[in-house]
């Protein structure tokens, strides 16, 4: 709420990295308020895809006209598939040679 408050009024806040980095009922009231005119979030704090039965009706934002969300799909577009199928294809055929993978992760 704090970091909300901070924002300037009528800004729009879009969020399209991690869910529970935005506190869902302190956008609720940013947002019912008219502190911040919108918001954009590819995922909210609860992750519903998670949850067997979730109900969007439990959480204020999807009652808000000014609140657009999207189920997690920030990173789709044909361009990001094709580049992660050629960088997984180059990663196997580097390990199959014997080569240190690239974009290691440890």
């Amino acid at each position: 709420k704090k970091e909300l408050s901070k924002m300037k009024t009528g800004a729009i806040l879009i969020n399209c990295s991690r869910g529970k980095l935005v506190d869902n009922d302190a956008l609720y009231y940013a947002l019912k308020e008219g502190h911040l005119s919108s918001a954009a979030l590819d995922d909210i704090e609860e992750e519903p895809a998670k949850k067997f039965n979730w109900d969007p009706s439990k959480n204020p934002l999807f009652s808000l006209n000014n609140c657009f969300i999207t189920p997690h799909v920030a990173y789709y577009s044909e361009e990001a598939l094709i580049e992660a199928r050629k960088k997984a294809t180059n990663n196997v055929k580097a390990v199959l040679l014997n080569k240190e993978p690239l974009y290691r992760v440890v």
